[in-house]
């Protein structure tokens, strides 16, 4: 297995948790040395990442992100020249991965070499998990958790699980945004209990999000799944409505949906509404009864403005006649309907 060292995986976290992050370990404090380093040559810059122990690792980690938008406007920060620039970037030539990193327009791509970081070095996992467990801070909590949803090993399954039980629904919650990229059948059994046993909407939204990838669900935990979000698209809280419909257009691809997008469709919630456009979208179903319900909606006068642009959007997918055409008063975005005469 690939090993990284600890100054790769400070540079891939700190440029994948925002643009600014890299230039805060360079203006952030020194830390005040120990007996045991005193002694040891002065270092700068991913040197010395690479010289301090897991601990520090974790402290730098906190500093960069809680500075990184002070550093990204500081004058003395953005009037850096361009010849130092320059230098920096030639230091890295030669490393792929901090060639990617340093580059601050490339932040998908930092992202993502972070991400291949923490699912390759077990030890650098365990090193940022453990500061999850401990940070405070919800901006530098939801950073973390955004690099580790996308890394599906065990022990980061086994993590998100442990949270799915813990008794603060906003825990269950972090827990369950974690496993949203996780396809085994452990994380799919979490999910399924979630939306069986999970009262607190906040944290069954986030369960049903997560439940969306259920390509390797098979038989029975298919339709087990599919009946339950049936369920759910009637709760009483909108938001759990809303992500059991986009569920729904993903678990069940038979022609029975259509009612329930129906229902969504004439949902009073807003957020309802949308969410049922884009379970249309999503089903591929092109039915004429749907067909209509997003024409009423995409020439009500009182609509709200923005939902009736979503239904023109809805509707580009839907083959249209000429007089519906002309009342939603653009033709030449839509697709126009085969005419027997043609």
């Amino acid at each position: 297995m690939k090993r990284f060292s600890t100054a790769q995986l400070c540079l891939a976290v700190a440029s994948a948790f925002g643009a600014g992050t890299w230039l805060a370990f360079q203006v952030a404090p020194e830390p005040a040395p120990t007996p045991a380093a005193s002694a040891a040559p002065a270092r700068s810059g991913p040197e010395q990442c690479a010289g301090r122990d897991r601990e520090w690792l974790a402290r730098a980690l906190r500093e960069a992100a809680l500075h990184a938008d002070e550093a990204s406007t500081r004058p003395s920060d953005r009037d850096l020249d361009e010849e130092a620039e320059d230098d920096h970037r030639s230091r890295d030539d030669g490393d792929p991965i901090a060639e990617a990193l340093s580059d601050r327009r490339e932040e998908r791509s930092a992202f993502s070499e972070a991400v291949d970081l923490l699912t390759e070095d077990a030890e650098a996992r365990a090193a940022l998990m453990a500061r999850y467990a401990e940070e405070s801070d919800p901006t530098l909590r939801a950073r973390m958790r955004s690099l580790l949803t996308f890394v599906t090993t065990d022990d980061v399954t086994r993590m998100a699980t442990a949270l799915t039980s813990d008794s603060s629904p906003e825990l269950r919650r972090e827990g369950f945004q974690l496993l949203q990229q996780h396809t085994s059948k452990s994380a799919r059994d979490t999910l399924a209990r979630a939306l069986e046993h999970e009262r607190d909407p906040k944290a069954l939204s986030a369960a049903i999000h997560a439940s969306q990838r259920g390509e390797r669900a098979r038989g029975a935990e298919v339709q087990k799944t599919v009946q339950r979000l049936q369920s759910l698209s009637a709760h009483d809280d909108p938001e759990v409505r809303a992500e059991s419909l986009i569920a729904l257009s993903r678990w069940d691809r038979s022609p029975s949906v259509e009612r329930t997008l129906a229902q969504g469709l004439g949902d009073g919630a807003y957020e309802v509404k949308e969410a049922a456009m884009i379970a249309v979208v999503e089903s591929g179903l092109r039915s004429e009864p749907l067909k209509g319900q997003l024409l009423r909606i995409a020439t009500d006068s009182g609509s709200d403005p923005k939902l009736r642009s979503r239904a023109e959007d809805t509707l580009r997918s839907f083959a249209l006649s000429d007089a519906e055409l002309a009342d939603l008063g653009d033709p030449s975005e839509y697709a126009r309907a085969e005419s027997p005469h043609d």
